[in-house]
């Protein structure tokens, strides 16, 4: 067996264990892209789901979504503002599912969900003159976002917020 041999085999040996490690890097690579998404999924439940327990521990809260969807031209200043705080946070939160849907962490479905739910309330007057003003710091990009949802995701129903005050259904 010559050097040249050896060093044929070398070279083919190392090219095998090259392979080998690209292989494992890409395994690697795409279990971690899937704990990622899980835990941006995770997350966005968990964001959601603080936004809910908020309206859960305070009834207050819940008058106060009430009215300012279902009132609005009945609003004290002082409802009118909190309303609006309550959607400003509410709004930094879908934005927040946004930026994770723009790097493919949050899929389609879950995005267009929340974004519908957005863009029927930015319809409601006072949310939308809130909305118009910029007076939330709400990158461009979300904006066109959530001003650009297409009709089909359109289809959340504010009066269904009645089902919480037990009047928007007839229970038996």
């Amino acid at each position: 067996m010559t050097l040249e041999n050896i060093s044929n085999i070398g070279e083919f040996l190392g090219g095998i264990g090259v392979l080998i490690t690209l292989v494992y890097l890409g395994v690697q690579v795409r279990q971690n892209t899937l704990a990622q998404r899980s835990e941006s999924r995770l997350n966005t439940i968990r964001t959601m789901t603080d936004w809910y327990t908020i309206g859960m521990q305070d009834p207050e809260i819940i008058r106060l979504l009430n009215d300012g969807f279902l009132q609005t031209t009945d609003l004290s200043r002082e409802d009118r503002a909190r309303f609006l705080w309550m959607m400003g946070s509410l709004s930094s939160r879908i934005e927040e599912i946004y930026s994770q849907h723009k790097v493919g962490l949050i899929e389609d479905n879950l995005w267009n969900k929340y974004r519908g739910i957005l863009a029927v309330y930015i319809q409601n007057p006072v949310v939308a003159e809130w909305w118009a003003s910029q007076a939330a710091p709400f990158s461009d990009d979300f904006r066109e976002a959530i001003e650009s949802t297409p009709e089909e995701f359109l289809n959340y129903d504010v009066n269904s917020l009645n089902t919480i005050h037990g009047t928007g259904m007839n229970i038996s």
